[in-house]
């Protein structure tokens, strides 16, 4: 998993709680509907294609 992150680490309870603080905070009010993706960027490296795979599977790719 570490090797497939940006950052190169693996996330701590700290870097949840940061975000946890964000949407507590008065800032975070307009937020709505939103999908916070905290993975340390590990979608911007080498997670497979997965629609790709499917699409393969049903011979549509």
């Amino acid at each position: 998993y570490v090797g497939n992150t940006a950052l190169g680490r693996a996330g701590t309870p700290e870097d949840i709680a940061e975000a946890v603080l964000y949407l507590c905070a008065p800032g975070s009010s307009w937020l709505t509907g939103e999908v916070l993706d905290i993975n340390g960027g590990a979608h911007l490296k080498r997670y497979p294609d997965v629609m790709g795979h499917v699409m393969k599977l049903m011979g549509q790719a």
